[in-house]
């Protein structure tokens, strides 16, 4: 492992910043088997900013998104999902009233998107690319956890529908490394043992099946292993599990292994020449804003093209008339991960 000293670190303060480059490897464990991939990243934090730039390397050729990058700031976070160029669409998706509507195109074309983005109200990545999420984890999750603790919180890892969406809240406990900068050392997170539906304004609370109706674990971030960097603690390797019950296995009574996230920093700089942790968008990027809910297509999002890196507030997306649907490529996610 390489180490690299930026600037002199002579005492910790906010805007403590370090700049890292390592890799993910990930295993998935579905009812059609296993599936490993693995991903390369950079990273780069300062204070409560954290910039993580993830290239997945996967045996399939249906597979052509180029990088995921997640921007995380104190109280918002974003997912740039970049396209490779070699990709066809045979289809245009569109939402009308909470209802998706697939129209065959009558010739292939090229999407009109070279990315989405996808942005958030809160600090935590974004569900379905857990490969950023446990490098987050081990390195973007300081000002987030603070100090050792418990208690119910939004949860980091994938735990059902609503949660977010809705404010749902879901017990869980965690460990900080007592030496400096403090970075995680221990979470878990446990489902109340319901899924959540909401009907209107209501939410309605479905207990699953006992015994898993009196709650489990859901999901388990370790730092298996821990480096010095000029007096500091730097975790070295780490562990993300994401656990589902296993309602298919004799008795129906058992957890099971959804995926294993395993990452390793490989080389280290300690200070940041990041002067922006805001992800660059490209000329033709699809948006999708979770931070006001469409009142037209009904749903948690409103959803519009930027051109030129410019992006829309609600009240001026509100403004704006409605366009005919181009052809747009959604937002994808890990291979094997729901």
């Amino acid at each position: 492992m390489v180490f690299r000293l930026v600037a002199p670190a002579a005492g910790l303060s906010n805007e403590f910043s370090f700049e890292a480059v390592g890799e993910v490897r990930c295993t998935t464990f579905g009812e059609e088997g296993t599936n490993s991939y693995f991903s390369r990243y950079q990273l780069a934090v300062s204070g409560c900013n954290t910039l993580i730039r993830s290239k997945l390397f996967v045996n399939d050729p249906d597979y052509t998104d180029d990088y995921h990058e997640c921007a995380c700031q104190g109280s918002n976070s974003t997912l740039l999902i970049r396209y490779g160029d070699q990709l066809m669409f045979t289809n245009v998706t569109s939402v009308t009233h909470g209802v998706s509507r697939t129209v065959k195109l009558e010739q292939p074309q090229r999407a009109w998107n070279q990315a989405t983005l996808m942005i958030r109200p809160d600090p935590l990545p974004p569900y379905g690319f857990e490969a950023l999420t446990a490098v987050w984890l081990a390195y973007g999750s300081r000002c987030h956890f603070g100090q050792t603790g418990r208690g119910l919180v939004s949860p980091v890892v994938f735990i059902g529908n609503e949660f977010r969406e809705s404010g749902i809240k879901a017990e869980s406990q965690w460990t900080v490394e007592s030496k400096l900068p403090r970075f995680l050392m221990f979470m878990a997170e446990f489902s109340d043992g319901n899924t959540y539906d909401v009907q209107g304004s209501k939410i309605d609370p479905r207990p699953l099946p006992k015994p898993f109706d009196a709650g489990f674990t859901n999901a388990v971030f370790t730092t298996i292993k821990w480096t010095n960097v000029a007096g500091y603690a730097f975790p070295q390797k780490f562990e993300l599990l994401k656990f589902d019950p296993a309602f298919s296995s004799k008795g129906g009574k058992k957890l099971k292994v959804a995926y294993m996230m395993v990452g390793e920093m490989q080389s280290f700089n300690l200070g940041s020449t990041r002067s922006s942790f805001v992800s660059e968008l490209p000329e033709r990027c699809n948006v999708i804003d979770f931070s006001h809910p469409d009142e037209r297509s009904r749903t948690h999002f409103f959803t519009y093209r930027a051109t030129n890196g410019k992006l829309m507030t609600y009240e001026e997306f509100n403004a704006q008339p409605r366009t005919r649907a181009k052809s747009i490529r959604p937002a994808s996610k890990l291979p094997g991960l729901k």
